[in-house]
């Protein structure tokens, strides 16, 4: 069988080829390999400030990729005929189809697959009201209102849904169906050798030495970078070095270096290489001292989830589901860089205070263990499938 998979998934082709963001790769897909035979994704074009980063190539022949105009934006309204269009088309011929709903092809998506009758389900990865209501375009926050109710709407009478939190979406975005709460997040295996040298590492630690990793896009401010940089300002009594992970340009980097200069975090601040495999960024971790995303807006971060399972010690904000990855405590408001600052400096001042969320961190993060995880969604999924079989039938 296969799976019709609709989303706002970044792609672009080249040279016959089809490249993703590296989230979304081949192993991003597997998980839906799993039960179904084939997926059939219609996506987005890879925005242009992420274009020359570094993209994933999609080589696994059960994923073709089809590419539609945005209707994201509120004045991408002019593609919605063209959308709606070949929506209709895919989703007729269409045996199994699986919705992202957090936009406007998502919500019409799900009106033509109940006009003709066809089983779908839902996932939800983020909080679209809370990203939205935190845009700086004044336009965008009143497009919040209408398009959040929207939402609600279409989902109301969902029969499947799949969440990437325990609690919090299932909470903001409700529906009538089946839930499963799951995170999208592939760890290839955890060992505990990874805490055994995070020990190590804080033991050696020098104390007036802190390596602060934070992995974002850096093209806006949702992820928070703003708040990270004024953070590290603020820090006068170690010398902190704040690593970036993520994808802009270089007018971009510009920018925050020199936001970086007025807010007190000149030197302090360093774009590191974009890189393209789970593996890497593994490593990656492994030579960060601690962690953190401050974002306005999120899902269940997989960088997160990626940081705890190397017993990396984590500081987020308190938004969506990133309290259930790091515990209150060691979460903060969205904005609120002194209180950041603050939870930098206790963590860091304490190597037996850091060797314990170390521990907290590593033995959590087994909860999302990629075995644990696939089962727990082939299971749901494949209840999906069965319940597409039978509405084939009938």
């Amino acid at each position: 069988m296969k799976l019709l998979y609709i989303s706002k998934f970044q792609f672009t082709k080249r040279d016959g080829k089809t490249f993703a963001l590296p989230a979304y790769g081949n192993h991003f897909w597997e998980k839906y390999l799993d039960v179904f035979d084939s997926v059939d994704v219609l996506a987005e074009n890879v925005k242009e400030y992420l274009n020359n980063g570094t993209l994933a190539e999609i080589t696994d022949a059960r994923i073709s990729v089809e590419i539609l105009p945005r209707n994201t934006a509120p004045q991408d309204f002019v593609n919605d005929g063209i959308i709606k269009k070949r929506l209709e088309e895919k989703i007729k011929e269409a045996e199994a189809i699986l919705i992202k709903p957090a936009c406007r092809k998502g919500i019409m998506a799900i009106k033509l697959a109940k006009k003709y009758k066809k089983p779908y389900m839902i996932e939800l990865t983020g909080d679209l009201k809370m990203t939205l209501r935190n845009h700086p375009n004044p336009l965008k926050r009143m497009y919040n209102l209408i398009l959040h109710q929207q939402i609600l709407r279409a989902i109301k009478d969902c029969p499947f849904g799949l969440y990437v939190t325990e609690k919090h979406l299932q909470k903001v975005y409700p529906i009538a169906g089946k839930q499963c709460g799951c995170t999208d997040t592939v760890l290839p295996y955890i060992v505990e050798e990874s805490l055994e040298k995070r020990i190590q590492k804080i033991e050696k630690m020098p104390a007036e030495e802190v390596h602060i990793g934070m992995i974002a896009s850096y093209h806006g401010t949702r992820k928070g970078l703003d708040t990270a940089i004024k953070a590290i300002g603020h820090i006068k009594n170690r010398k902190v070095m704040l690593h970036i992970l993520g994808l802009g340009t270089e007018e971009d980097r510009r920018k925050w270096f020199y936001y970086a200069k007025r807010h007190g975090a000149e030197g302090k601040m360093v774009f590191d290489p974009s890189l393209s495999s789970v593996e890497e960024v593994l490593h990656w971790n492994d030579r960060m001292d601690l962690c953190i995303l401050p974002s306005r807006s999120e899902g269940l971060p997989r960088c997160i989830v990626e940081s705890i399972s190397r017993g990396c010690p984590n500081i987020t904000s308190n938004v969506c589901g990133m309290p259930e990855l790091v515990g209150e405590c060691w979460t903060h408001d969205p904005k609120d860089y002194r209180k950041l600052a603050s939870l930098i400096e206790e963590l860091t001042g304490d190597k037996d205070l850091m060797k314990k969320v170390a521990m907290e961190s590593f033995n959590h993060s087994k909860n999302y263990e990629q075995s644990r995880l696939k089962a727990k969604r082939n299971a749901f999924l494949a209840e999906f499938k069965a319940y597409c079989l039978e509405k084939a039938k009938n």
